[in-house]
């Protein structure tokens, strides 16, 4: 998120493609499955902010924004409700934090396909 702002603010878009290939990585992550939570709000905040700063093609843009809403919605669903679609979901907290290791792998993924320009040289 970092270099988000800081390509937004600062105008530099050469490290766009490398945003672009993040997102399309992420891509279909989220779903309804009984592990839904597993990383999906990291992704999906990375989503929303890439679909928010960047001019992505209109297919793909509207694909983000579909499962935005999606995940918008479970959660909800989850807080006016008390609960969520999954009945066999009984920890949420260790799959929702677990998120985090699904970033790292991916952001992982990406850096080792950037040649030499990492797009997180910061982070990893």
């Amino acid at each position: 998120m970092v270099l988000t702002e800081f390509m937004q603010k600062t105008k530099d878009d050469r490290y766009f493609s490398k945003m672009e290939y993040f997102a399309k990585l992420c891509k279909g992550i989220y779903s309804t499955s009984p592990s839904f939570f597993r990383g999906s709000a990291g992704f999906l905040y990375t989503f929303y902010k890439i679909y928010k700063n960047f001019k992505l093609n209109k297919e793909f843009r509207i694909e983000v924004v579909k499962q935005i809403e999606q995940f918008y919605l479970d959660i909800t669903n989850m807080i006016l409700n008390g609960k969520i679609y999954d009945v066999n979901f009984d920890n949420h907290e260790k799959n929702f934090f677990g998120g985090k290791e699904g970033i790292l792998t991916i952001l992982d993924l990406v850096n080792k396909n950037s040649d030499n320009q990492k797009i997180f040289p910061f982070i990893i």
